[in-house]
């Protein structure tokens, strides 16, 4: 039977503004049926009041005491026909987009840029008494304070040791370093055609548009993956999250 074989009684309503007027039908149909009976975006009809519209969109309510039918199926239709234009996806559609925000990253992962005495004070034990050598300002590590003579440390080591050098940068521990995250959408009318990819978080894969950063497996890892219904199609949905140092390998395979 057709869709309209269900249609509520009484059930139409309008809406939109002065440039996209729109009109809604309400039907009660089977549960395991309405699908298929779904008209394809931008299919118009003619209404009594309207003239011809074109079907934009849908929402379906399927709450009800009878478990046979669904309680609500909306179709909306607008007098505008480039307002579905959007709306319209076929099978192998995609999008690639990215957006890239910061995130805290301790400052001792700045490798060689990285300098011991913006965020640690140098100390000497008191038995000594020597001029601050010069790696005091080029320490990238605590190797060359071997715990003899200097030390760095955030507090002080205690009775025995004398602070020496004040850190140049006190209170900051941390800085903002670029984190893109590239987003992968696409579309399919068999929903197992899509699932696949929640099998994917957790490992390192390159995206198929990367935006200018590098191609390497190492920096890529799949943090987010869904799947939903848009329209008549099932989409997809992946995140691929690229770090500048790479993830790391023995964690994340690919």
């Amino acid at each position: 039977m057709a869709l309209a074989d269900y249609e509520k009684r009484n059930s139409k309503e309008f809406g939109g503004s002065n440039s996209e007027q729109t009109v809604t039908y309400h039907y009660r149909p089977p549960k395991d049926d309405w699908k298929d009976d779904l008209p394809d975006f931008g299919d118009s009809v003619v209404d009594d009041d309207l003239g011809t519209v074109y079907f934009k969109s849908y929402s379906v309510s399927e709450q009800s005491e009878d478990d046979d039918h669904v309680e609500d199926l909306a179709l909306v239709y607008t007098t505008v026909e480039a307002a579905v234009s959007i709306q319209s996806r076929a099978d192998g559609d995609e999008l690639w987009t990215i957006t890239v925000s910061t995130s805290d990253k301790p400052l001792e992962y700045m490798g060689t840029d990285y300098r011991m005495q913006w965020n640690f004070d140098l100390y000497q034990h008191a038995e000594k008494d020597d001029a601050v050598p010069a790696w005091g300002t080029t320490a990238t590590d605590a190797s060359d304070a071997d715990g003899t003579q200097w030390k760095w440390a955030k507090e002080s080591p205690g009775d025995d040791w004398i602070l020496a050098q004040i850190r140049t940068k006190p209170g900051v521990e941390a800085f903002l370093y670029p984190m893109p995250v590239v987003r992968y959408e696409y579309w399919h009318s068999t929903k197992a055609n899509v699932e696949g990819i929640l099998q994917t978080v957790g490992t390192r894969a390159i995206p198929g548009e990367r935006f200018g950063y590098d191609n390497d497996a190492a920096k890529w890892l799949v943090t987010g993956a869904g799947v939903s219904e848009d329209g008549t199609k099932y989409k997809g949905t992946v995140e691929f999250t690229y770090a500048d140092g790479g993830w790391e390998t023995d964690l994340y395979s690919t």
